[in-house]
């Protein structure tokens, strides 16, 4: 085999794994940091929502009740 082919080879597969490894890359202790905060607040989000949903029926069900307003 041609050495200078198989130098050629080696860089191809040498570029290959650096783009396949670096779709792959750990994020770094920052973005973990805000991956983890948005993955709770999604979460909290989720379950605020469904409270809300358990929580509107059983005022609907009571005679002339209204929902207390909710400001943040």
């Amino acid at each position: 085999m041609d050495v200078a082919r198989a130098d050629a080879v080696d860089a191809e597969f040498d570029r290959l794994i650096s783009k396949r490894a670096s779709r792959y890359r750990m994020p770094d202790s920052g973005e973990r940091e805000e991956l983890w905060q948005a993955s709770v607040d999604a979460y909290n989000e989720k379950r605020q929502q469904i409270a809300r949903l358990e929580w509107q029926p059983s005022i609907a069900a009571r005679p002339n009740a209204t929902a207390p307003s909710c400001k943040r």
